[in-house]
């Protein structure tokens, strides 16, 4: 067992998953929605520790023990519940827990009409916010009062498009099937609310993965990277406090090498939402990549601390943070539970490679560097294509430290049997 996480110094809440009451069980959707928005919302306020999703979602059909969440998450206070959709009629319970005694704060019974789900929503969130003496800023009380859509089809096919996402971020190695189903329900989203701003910036972001991963089967390049900008844009002139994409937005600066733009969009999207775990990967991916090694650590911590149990990308991701400021001690651990939970990842096992290699565990290196080369299918793991796909260091002293390790673990310049010349 781990020890206890301490606690963060600010009132603290994780949001477990709602149980869905309902009698038809195709109403799952609707009772993790609850659960998303109220997520979602709380995460906005600065003055408020919120444990992510993917950590939450964990619990998702369990009998659980508050106290053992608490301590698992790190956190004072956890929200509990369940909804019942009737009909048009729509019945939620919700209990606020001390994590550390098991005792109730509140419980309180909500009903209402279903197309009202967002004022229901509002008086949960107020409860809590009362309950925490927690003081909003008047854009943190603006943002949790906006309504996202006004049309609750189109919200129920966001809230289906926001699921094919999370199995996106889970599926590093095989995306096609959740990509192609989350850009359609995204656009038929839009298409039913041309104002939904969280409907854009979740195409944005699905579209800019397309481009970054090159997966032209499900969108040519230059269609993808268009559409996410497109898409991030006209999200933030719905909502210019929208972190996604003001994400997207900054990952895109920084494909373009403005950095200095790339760090300016990535740090607006952590003051929209302090507590998104996807905003502060950003940053730290970004500060990683600009040089900034001390502050991309700070980011990546944060991240890892806001969503305890985390996905395999972002541990992959952390792992590269590490390397990349030259803890390679440290991050041997991430890289190596990527590599049991993801074996098929050919990319993570490119970084444990060249990590192993500086700490001069060479036997170890040269192993990875020939499971990555033999995963691989489109010959990518080589010291010509790193270089192109590396150029995005902004100091050139990162790049050759990157390249030597990987010379070093045995990663050839060029395919084999490809002789090519520099």
């Amino acid at each position: 067992e781990h020890p206890p996480l301490a606690l963060p110094d600010k009132p603290s809440i994780a949001v477990l998953p709602f149980t869905n009451m309902s009698d038809d069980p195709e109403q799952e959707w609707f009772a993790d929605g609850m659960t998303d928005d109220l997520i979602t919302d709380l995460s906005k306020i600065s003055g408020l520790f919120v444990i992510a999703r993917n950590s939450s979602f964990t619990y998702k059909g369990q009998a659980v023990d508050v106290k053992t969440v608490g301590r698992e998450l790190g956190v004072k206070h956890v929200l509990e519940g369940s909804v019942r959709r009737m009909g048009d009629q729509v019945r939620i319970n919700a209990q606020l827990i001390d994590a550390a005694t098991g005792g109730h704060l509140w419980a309180e019974r909500y009903d209402g009409a279903a197309e009202d789900i967002f004022a229901l929503q509002e008086e949960v969130l107020g409860k809590i916010v009362a309950s925490l003496a927690i003081t909003l800023t008047p854009k943190e009380k603006a943002q949790i009062e906006r309504v996202p859509t006004g049309d609750l089809k189109a919200y129920e096919i966001y809230r289906h498009a926001e699921t094919a996402l999370a199995h996106l971020n889970h599926q590093t190695q095989n995306w096609t099937s959740p990509a192609t189903e989350a850009l359609s329900l995204y656009e038929s989203a839009i298409a039913r609310d041309p104002s939904f701003a969280a409907a854009y910036a979740g195409d944005a972001y699905v579209a800019y993965n397309v481009w970054r991963h090159d997966m032209w089967w499900v969108m040519l390049g230059s269609k993808s990277l268009a559409r996410a900008k497109a898409s991030a844009a006209r999200a933030l002139d719905l909502d210019p406090s929208n972190a996604r994409a003001h994400g997207v937005l900054a990952l895109i600066d920084l494909s373009d090498g403005d950095y200095d733009s790339a760090i300016a969009r990535a740090r607006e999207a952590v003051t929209s939402d302090p507590n998104a775990v996807e905003s502060h990967v950003f940053l730290a991916r970004i500060l990683s990549w600009s040089g900034e090694h001390e502050k991309a650590f700070s980011a990546i911590e944060t991240a890892t601390r806001l969503d305890p149990k985390p996905k395999s990308w972002v541990e992959a991701i952390r792992g590269w943070v590490l390397f990349n400021a030259r803890q390679y001690d440290r991050a041997v651990e991430p890289l190596e539970w990527v590599r049991n939970e993801v074996p098929t990842s050919y990319t993570n096992r490119v970084v444990l490679a060249a990590t192993y290699a500086q700490l001069n565990r060479l036997e170890e290196a040269n192993a990875e560097a020939s499971k990555a080369i033999e995963i691989d299918q489109l010959s990518n793991v080589t010291l010509q294509v790193e270089r192109q796909s590396a150029a995005a260091y902004r100091n050139s002293v990162d790049l050759e430290h990157w390249i030597d390790a990987l010379r070093v673990a045995g990663v050839p310049e060029w395919p084999f049997g490809f002789e090519g010349r520099d």
